[in-house]
C-alpha cells in the first residue's frame, strides 16, 4: 500500500509544525517519486543560515524498495539525533530516481557536516554544505510542490 508509506517516521512528527506531501508523475501517469516539506520552516532562518544536503543512494526502480524504504527511516531517525546537536532541522525530503536527499538547515555547516559524516558513516551519505542565509534552497524546494 503506497498511500501511507512515507509517513511512518516517528521522530519525524515530533517537529512542530506541518508536513506537506507531494507526488512526481511519470509521463505514463505512475508515481515517480515523493516530495515532503515541512511548511513554514524558514521562521528559524536566522538561527540556522547553512543548508545541508544529506543524500542517499538506491538501487532498482523510480521508488526504493521496502527494505530501502526502513533504512531510510533508520537513517532518518539518526539524521534527527545529530541534527538536534548541531542544532539544526530538516525540512524537506526528495525520493526519485535512485536517490532520497534530505534538506537541511543548520547553524554550523561544518560542524553539522562532521557530526552527520562520524555518526552515519556507514551509510556512506553524500554531505554538501552551502551557505543560504536567504533559505532560497528552501524556498525552490517548498514551491516545487505547489506545481
Amino acid at each position: 500500500s503506497m498511500s501511507m508509506w512515507p509517513f511512518r517516521r516517528k521522530k519525524k512528527m515530533d517537529v512542530k509544525g506541518t508536513w506537506t506531501l507531494g507526488s512526481l508523475t511519470a509521463e505514463n501517469g505512475d508515481l515517480a517519486g515523493t516530495h515532503m516539506v515541512l511548511e513554514g520552516a524558514s521562521r528559524h532562518d536566522r538561527e540556522h543560515p547553512f543548508v545541508v544536503f544529506v543524500t542517499l543512494s538506491y538501487e532498482g526502480g523510480e521508488l526504493p524498495s521496502e527494505a530501502e524504504m526502513q533504512r531510510f527511516d533508520e537513517f532518518d531517525d539518526r539524521l534527527t539525533d545529530c541534527l538536534a546537536r548541531c542544532p539544526g532541522l530538516n525540512v524537506g525530503m526528495f525520493t526519485h530516481g535512485g536517490i532520497r536527499d534530505w534538506i537541511c538547515y543548520v547553524k554550523d555547516g561544518q560542524v553539522a557536516a562532521n557530526i552527520i559524516d562520524s555518526e552515519l558513516s556507514s551509510y556512506s551519505p553524500k554531505i554538501e554544505v552551502k551557505h543560504d542565509p536567504t533559505w532560497s534552497e528552501y524556498r525552490s524546494f517548498a514551491a516545487m510542490g505547489k506545481a
